[in-house]
């Protein structure tokens, strides 16, 4: 920064400040004071009349990003105003012909990144007749594409009688269910169950993160789930699909010991998942058939309430995570890294959107994929829940209903 720009900095922050103090003293709100002084210094110092600005930088790889922000689009704002708290975007893909994404109301739509044209797809809250959405039944949890025109759809029904999750499969063309099965009855009305899907397309097997219903102040019993051989609450479950993919075939436990998945991956033959711990202990845990990852009776997190005792009954049966987040970031969507990111210490890596930590990582694996050997941190500053990757660019979809292109380019 140059010293004229330094000089007319200090003056806006010395102005401001000053403004500040009369307004405490004088007993005046000021919180419109400091709004208009953060959009001050950030309207001057920002870079090509962009209204948003964070380094996105990596150590081998310098950024470029673009902003799409759905608030923009009449769909996008009924939808928040129709839902009376603010809608989670809950599943995301990108392709080479634009960006696809839904909401927890329902909706999935279609953004085509060089037009900036938004589709509505399809609302699934009127297609599934038992869809359920509210504020703590998240409705439609995620999304993963099966083939072009294929989805399989994770969701929260409801009937007279229960609550409970499903799993669809739906063709986009002929805009019909092919097939759909429940997948976990559920105790209680909650909106933490979180959800991560890949799909194997190799051998029609689809792989769903299911968490338990746990969170503070619930029952013991509650994340008991996790363990039991009964039912799909805290598992990964492995789902394998008809040979043209319009049939769901067998549903089985693949691994148990799960708290609140929020994303799952593939990656070289590895599944990875992503999962929220109680107070502090977020996870990173390489899946494997038939293990147990130890919730409720262990976690590097603690209880919420004072004295905050600890999770500290370590078996030997139980597998460690392969990295934990201490303390939380909240983590939210995983995704592997294209092959675009080829350079030394970034093959193999995984993707990590943080909520709390307003941003995301690049977490750097061992050659077969089987440990962490580092983070690199990227702050957005804003919550971010759900993360693709297409080619040489990260898309980064946000709480405050804002996608981020982040496409980068080697150093020279």
């Amino acid at each position: 920064m140059h010293s004229k720009k330094k000089r007319i900095f200090a003056i806006i922050v010395f102005v401001y400040l000053v403004s500040i103090i009369l307004a405490l003293y004088s007993g005046i709100k000021f919180k419109e004071d400091i709004k208009f002084l953060v959009k001050d210094i950030r309207s001057y110092f920002l870079e090509d009349g962009k209204d948003f600005y964070f380094y996105a930088g990596l150590n081998n790889y310098s950024a470029d990003v673009n902003k799409f922000d759905l608030k923009e689009y009449s769909s996008i704002q009924q939808e928040i105003k129709k839902a009376n708290f603010s809608p989670v975007i809950t599943g995301s893909y990108v392709d080479n012909k634009g960006i696809w994404f839904s909401l927890s109301t329902g909706k999935f739509y279609f953004l085509n990144k060089y037009t900036k044209n938004l589709k509505e797809v399809v609302n699934f809250a009127e297609v599934l007749n038992d869809f359920h959405f509210s504020r703590f039944d998240r409705g439609l949890r995620g999304f993963v594409f099966i083939e072009e025109s294929k989805l399989a759809v994770f969701y929260s029904g409801k009937n007279k009688i229960q609550n409970y999750t499903k799993v669809a499969l739906f063709d986009l063309d002929k805009n019909s269910i092919l097939d759909e099965k429940v997948l976990a009855n559920l105790p209680l009305n909650y909106g933490g169950l979180g959800g991560g899907m890949s799909f194997d397309k190799y051998n029609k097997n689809l792989f769903l993160a299911h968490g338990v219903a746990s969170n503070k102040g619930l029952e013991m019993k509650a994340n008991l789930a996790s363990q039991e051989e009964n039912n799909f609450l805290g598992k990964v479950i492995q789902i394998k699909l008809s040979s043209n993919l319009n049939k769901i075939e067998s549903k089985i436990q693949y691994a148990k010991g799960l708290r609140n998945p929020q994303g799952l991956t593939l990656l070289n033959g590895n599944i990875y998942t992503i999962e929220h711990g109680p107070k502090g202990g977020d996870e990173i845990n390489l899946i494997n058939y038939q293990k147990n990852y130890g919730w409720p009776y262990f976690s590097y997190g603690t209880e919420y309430e004072p004295p905050y005792k600890k999770f500290g009954s370590r078996k030997s049966d139980f597998v460690e995570p392969i990295w934990h987040f201490t303390p939380s970031v909240a983590p939210g969507g995983l995704e592997a890294c294209s092959e675009f990111f080829s350079d030394i210490g970034y093959q193999p890596c995984l993707l990590v959107a943080q909520m709390r930590g307003l941003g995301f990582s690049i977490i750097k694996l061992s050659p077969d994929g089987d440990y962490v050997q580092s983070e690199e941190k990227i702050s957005v500053g804003s919550r971010v829940r759900k993360i693709s990757v297409f080619g040489s660019s990260i898309f980064l979809f946000t709480d405050n209903h804002e996608i981020f292109e982040v496409k980068y380019s080697p150093m020279q």
